[in-house]
C-alpha cells in the first residue's frame, strides 16, 4: 500500500510541474563562424566573420583584416567592403593549379587559417534541359481534377574516368523573368529568385556509382505558374570543387535531410576548415572555398511550352485595369509570393524592378 501511495505521490507531482512554465535548458555560447566564396564571379570573391549567438545563426561581424596567400607565398591584402566583410582587391583573378588559403586577423589578434585548397579547373555545364511534370489530384467528392504542374532543370555534364580525373561538382540556380503590368500597358518588370530559393546539387565520379559518360542531374524545380507565359531564365552555376569541400557540403545535405537511417550522423555543427592557429582545438564553423565557375542559360518563353503542347495563360487579368499587388503571403522558406493579378512595379518592387538584368534579351 505505502508503494502504491509513493508511486501515486510522484504521479502527481510530475502532473503539478507540467502546468509550471518550462525553462529552455540550451545555454547558448557565442560560436565564431567563418564563411568565404572565393572565384572570378562578382560578389563571389569575400569571406565574412561573425559571432553566432542565437539558434536562427544571427550574430554580429567581428572587425578583422585578411590576406590571401597562392602557393604558399602572400599573394594580396583582403579589403574591407561596405558590408563589413573582406574581399578580394579588384582585378585579383583566382587561377586554377594554384594553391590558396586565408588569414585573418581579428580584432583580439587571434589568427585564423584556412586548409590550403588547390583549385580544380572549370568543369562545364554542356546543357541544361526541363521537363513539365502534371500532377492530376481527383478529389474524394465530386468536382473536376486538380491539375498540379512542375517545371524541373537538369544539367548535363560528360563525366570522364573517375581513375583518370577525378571530378566534384556543385550546382546552384538563380531565376529571373518578366512580368507585364496589364494588356493595355507597356511597363514591364523584372523579378527573381536568387541562389538561396534553392537548394544546391552536388554531383561526383569518385563514388563509383555513376558510369563514364553522359550524366544528368535535377538542379530545380518549381510550379508551372503563369509566369511561364513571358520570357524567363533560369541561370545554372557549375562550381568546381576540391573532394575536401565537396564532403563539407555533402554531409551538410545529410545531417539537414529529412530521411536517413539510424546509421547516418548525428546532426549538430561540425568544423570548417578554419581553424585558430594558436589554438587548433576551438571550433570554428563555417568554409572557406576557392573555386572557378562556369554560368549556363536557359532562356523559355510562351511559346517553348506552347510548341511541347503545353499551354500558360497570361500572369494579368484581361480586364485591363491596372492595380497595386494585393497583399500576398510570402512563401514558406521566403522569397517574392507568385505573381499576382496585376502589379504596380514602383508601388509594391520599387524603379529597381522595371530594370532588366544585364544579360536580358529582347
Amino acid at each position: 500500500m505505502n508503494r502504491l501511495l509513493l508511486i501515486l505521490g510522484v504521479s502527481l507531482l510530475g502532473l503539478s510541474a507540467c502546468v509550471t512554465q518550462l525553462e529552455n535548458p540550451l545555454e547558448l555560447q557565442p560560436q565564431l563562424v567563418i564563411n568565404g566564396v572565393f572565384n572570378n564571379s562578382a560578389g563571389q570573391r569575400q569571406v565574412s566573420v561573425l559571432l553566432v549567438d542565437d539558434l536562427d545563426g544571427n550574430g554580429q561581424k567581428l572587425d578583422a583584416t585578411g590576406s590571401i596567400y597562392k602557393d604558399g607565398q602572400l599573394s594580396a591584402e583582403l579589403v574591407s567592403n561596405a558590408n563589413g566583410d573582406l574581399e578580394l582587391p579588384d582585378g585579383y583573378m583566382i587561377e586554377a593549379g594554384a594553391e590558396y588559403f586565408i588569414e585573418l586577423i581579428t580584432n583580439g589578434n587571434k589568427v585564423y587559417r584556412s586548409i590550403p585548397q588547390v583549385v580544380a579547373p572549370k568543369y562545364e555545364t554542356e546543357e541544361i534541359s526541363w521537363e513539365v511534370v502534371e500532377d492530376v489530384d481527383r478529389p474524394f467528392f465530386r468536382g473536376d481534377p486538380i491539375v498540379r504542374s512542375t517545371i524541373e532543370f537538369f544539367a548535363h555534364v560528360d563525366l570522364p574516368d573517375a581513375e583518370v580525373d577525378q571530378r566534384y561538382y556543385r550546382w546552384v540556380v538563380d531565376e529571373s523573368w518578366d512580368f507585364h503590368e496589364s494588356p493595355i500597358s507597356d511597363t514591364i518588370c523584372y523579378l527573381s529568385k536568387s541562389v538561396s530559393d534553392y537548394s544546391a546539387s552536388l554531383l561526383t565520379n569518385a563514388s563509383n556509382l555513376l558510369q563514364v559518360g553522359q550524366a544528368r542531374k535535377s538542379v530545380a524545380i518549381r510550379d508551372f505558374d503563369n509566369s511561364f507565359a513571358e520570357t524567363h531564365y533560369f541561370n545554372v552555376y557549375l562550381h568546381s570543387l576540391d573532394a575536401r569541400t565537396y564532403e563539407f557540403y555533402a554531409k551538410s545535405e545529410r545531417l539537414t535531410s529529412g530521411t536517413g537511417t539510424i546509421y547516418d550522423e548525428v546532426p549538430g555543427p561540425f568544423r570548417g576548415n578554419i581553424s585558430n592557429i594558436d589554438d587548433p582545438e576551438e571550433v570554428v564553423l563555417g568554409w572557406v572555398e576557392f573555386f572557378l565557375a562556369d554560368t549556363m542559360r536557359a532562356r523559355l518563353s510562351g511559346d517553348d511550352f506552347r510548341a511541347q503542347n503545353f499551354f500558360v495563360s497570361t500572369q494579368c487579368n484581361q480586364t485591363g485595369e491596372p492595380g497595386p499587388c494585393p497583399p500576398q503571403i510570402t512563401p514558406p522558406g521566403g522569397g517574392l509570393p507568385p505573381p499576382c493579378q496585376c502589379l504596380d512595379c514602383q508601388e509594391v518592387l520599387g524603379e529597381d524592378a522595371l530594370n532588366p538584368p544585364f544579360y536580358w534579351e529582347d
